[in-house]
């Protein structure tokens, strides 16, 4: 797979400057109802910390912070990587994510997009090459991290190195698929999501702390893939550039500003990219909510490209995992 040019697609490339106060939250609380969280103008709650292991080598042995219980203890089940859910062909897919009311979609928008290039493109090893299983029950997740000097997540460089993140099975009760019936097969609960977002929160500085307040995908793309992502507008987006990052396997998120009644958009929010239908004038855009429910319609390409909708922002990067080098960061 390589890398396309995103420079000649003619679509608006965003600056990055605007990161601080562009945030997307979207937990889900009791009875579905969005809890939007903004960080204030130029807050970088989520903002990744600068770990500098003493050791020498890139090993973060975190458990991470805060009240946590054991998924499979607190719902009376069996912890499980990976499981194929009745109904799913495969063990990895966009259905194994339902968010909790950690407002954390940012986060959970690019884990779908990888999930859904993993089953696109057949690629059933591309989660297990993230996440090595320990003997001692607990995982190593392989991140990347921002190679240059450090200053949080607007300090953006064209490199990242990889870093190792071992985590514990003890996750938050209100997190990722936390709920009955979530992710779950018989008396096995599927963990593989709930060991990414703890990892990936633990090595931005805390878990569930570093994640809870909203971020942006882009910076979860990269951290997952050590790979460049660039921000675009979605206004004047055509099928042709639509299909030129399909056809390129890119991972693809779309963020929101206002709740959008018409095809049942939540404000303040970060969706995956799941697909289309149609071609040309008529296309229309398939959007997975990562609460795993109250999904929203098929929206129009043009009424998208035409800003007729509270669609604000596009997220895209690569779904190959990086060797450090990130490529050339557009935007």
């Amino acid at each position: 797979m390589g890398s396309s040019d995103h420079t000649s697609t003619g679509i608006t490339l965003e600056t990055r400057d605007r990161l601080a106060v562009r945030h997307r939250g979207g937990g889900v609380q009791a009875g579905g109802v969005a809890a939007g969280h903004h960080a204030p103008a130029g807050s970088m709650t989520n903002a990744p910390k600068a770990f500098h292991d003493p050791t020498g080598d890139d090993d973060l042995n975190l458990s991470g912070a805060g009240a946590t219980t054991n998924l499979g203890t607190f719902n009376g089940l069996t912890d499980a990587m990976y499981l194929r859910e009745a109904g799913s062909a495969q063990a990895v897919s966009m259905g194994d994510i339902s968010q909790g009311s950690v407002s954390d979609c940012f986060l959970l928008s690019a884990l779908d997009e990888i999930a859904r290039q993993s089953v696109i493109q057949d690629d059933p090893s591309f989660l297990p090459s993230m996440i090595y299983q320990n003997a001692n029950g607990t995982e190593t997740v392989h991140l990347f991290q921002q190679i240059g000097t450090p200053g949080g997540a607007l300090n953006f460089t064209s490199k990242w190195t990889q870093v190792n993140v071992t985590v514990d099975n003890d996750f938050i009760s209100d997190g990722v698929n936390a709920q009955a019936g979530q992710a779950q097969s018989g008396s096995q609960k599927e963990i593989w999501p709930s060991v990414i977002e703890k990892a990936v929160s633990t090595l931005w500085g805390g878990y569930p702390s570093s994640v809870q307040d909203g971020g942006v995908p882009l910076v979860a793309m990269e951290a997952m893939t050590g790979q460049a992502v660039f921000l675009a507008s979605p206004l004047g987006l055509t099928a042709a550039t639509l299909a030129s990052w399909t056809n390129n396997n890119d991972l693809i998120t779309f963020d929101t500003t206002y709740a959008d009644s018409t095809y049942n958009l939540i404000g303040d929010h970060s969706y995956a990219f799941a697909g289309y239908d149609g071609s040309g004038p008529t296309e229309k855009i398939k959007l997975q909510n990562p609460w795993g429910f109250d999904q929203p319609s098929e929206v129009p390409l043009s009424a998208i490209a035409a800003g007729m909708t509270q669609i604000d922002r596009l997220c895209v990067g690569h779904f190959y995992r990086g060797a450090g080098d990130g490529g050339h960061l557009v935007g």
